[in-house]
């Protein structure tokens, strides 16, 4: 109103001269204030200044590549489970999704290199829990979960597994399927337990990022190498404390490398695991700084020389490279060495690989056929004992099965229903 009643008054050119004399007194008064700090009007509220949310940081997640690899139907699951128990199973078979999984682990040197193995997801709503599933010895490259399919293999027993409504985690541990490395660190304890501890991480990210339901609840079974693995990865586990562990199943493992060592080289006779253990004998002495040997100081000539000049170490040897009588394939000094206690660099070794004695902070159900010849049954029967004598919880089951590999088909099928009832019962 003021303003108007100037503008009448005056001429244009004088309004125009007190118009500038007000803004240029306005300038100077405000010229070193932010305008956000200027106080409002009277009787205007200050605007509300919302900040901006901070951007969330991305989830840490080993997850390198994830993929479609095959189907599983689940009705052909059920036939194979039916067929191979006396009783068919009471539970429902869904069709089974096989995702392959590329992650980062850790190698043998604490390096970080590749891994893979398969991811089983039943086609089955609700909360599912979780298995997972550590493969038994290989005896060649193509049997790894991530390269095999269908068939008679260990991939069609984790779907088997899967199919019941339990989503199974299936690694190939290093040297298979997408690992660089040239060989497979055969029962190896530490890359056994960190591959699939790592696989785990890495199938979990995925069923986060897919918003896949699961209960958390963590179950672990092996056979084979894979009881081995699976009893390294507990240890593994417990020590983390990160993920909810049930239970751990571990069928006819090597857990007692130093008994079982014992054992074999004080034996007169033929030992049917002979070319398996210069297997782990080829691995220990290649991975530790500590030994690094030549053949000629664990076992004798012509033996020595035929071992020398295999470079493709990667399953159990042909029976024309050695003899399976232990009195007659290694030498007297390492004999005594390991009987008298004085080969320490080798015991240390077999020390490093034991997971027999120690008190887990969750029940271990252990497997074993009395007619195994393979994996001598002194590995569970000392583990039972000692992990009792720590306090832990341990039981022992025994399988009615003429040999190793005649045992693992019950053993699977018993972690089957012992993991469905527990499930179940939530």
């Amino acid at each position: 109103m003021l303003v108007t009643q100037i503008a009448s008054t005056m001429n244009l050119k004088s309004f125009f001269t007190i118009s500038l004399i007000f803004v240029f007194a306005f300038l100077s008064c405000t010229k070193d204030k932010d305008p956000d700090e200027m106080p409002p009007p009277d009787g205007v509220d200050p605007p509300v200044v919302i900040p901006e949310p901070e951007p969330e940081p991305e989830p840490e997640t080993n997850l390198v590549n994830i993929m479609d690899y095959y189907k599983f139907t689940g009705r052909i699951l059920k036939l194979i489970a039916d067929t191979n128990t006396p009783t068919p199973l009471g539970f429902e078979f869904h069709n089974v999704d096989a995702l392959k999984v590329v992650y980062n682990t850790i190698d043998h040197n604490q390096k970080e290199t590749v891994a893979s193995g398969i991811l089983l997801i039943p086609e089955k709503e609700g909360k599912l829990p979780l298995l997972s599933f550590q493969h038994g010895t290989l005896l060649e490259p193509e049997m790894a979960p991530s390269v095999s399919k269908f068939g008679n293999n260990e991939l069609t027993l984790a779907a088997v597994m899967a199919s019941s409504g339990i989503i199974t985690i299936v690694p190939d541990y290093l040297g298979y399927g997408n690992s660089p490395l040239p060989r497979h660190p055969y029962e190896h304890k530490s890359t056994l337990a960190q591959a699939s501890y790592d696989m785990i991480k890495a199938a979990k990210s995925h069923l986060e990022n897919e918003k896949i339901a699961t209960n958390d609840s963590l179950f672990i079974a092996g056979y084979s190498e894979g009881g081995f693995a699976t009893i390294a990865l507990q240890q593994l586990l417990e020590a983390k404390d990160e993920l909810n562990l049930i239970q751990s199943y571990a069928g006819a493992g090597a857990y007692n490398k130093t008994a079982f060592t014992k054992m074999i080289i004080e034996s007169k006779s033929e030992q049917a695991h002979m070319g398996y253990y210069l297997w782990v004998l080829y691995t220990y002495n290649t991975l530790y700084a500590s030994l690094q040997r030549p053949w000629k100081e664990y076992v004798n000539d012509p033996y020595a020389s035929s071992l020398e000049a295999v470079n493709d170490f990667n399953a159990p040897l042909h029976d024309s490279l050695y003899t399976k009588v232990p009195e007659e394939l290694f030498t007297s000094k390492f004999i005594q060495g390991i009987n008298n206690d004085t080969d320490t660099a080798f015991l240390s070794v077999l020390e490093d690989n034991n997971v027999y004695d120690w008190k887990p902070k969750n029940p271990i159900a252990l497997f074993h056929s009395k007619n195994d010849s393979l994996v001598d049954i002194i590995n569970s029967e000392t583990m039972l004992k000692a992990i009792e004598n720590q306090g832990g919880k341990i039981s022992l089951t025994l399988i009615d099965a003429e040999n190793h590999r005649a045992a693992a088909i019950p053993f699977y099928l018993a972690v089957l229903h012992h993991i469905m009832e527990q499930h179940n019962q939530k």
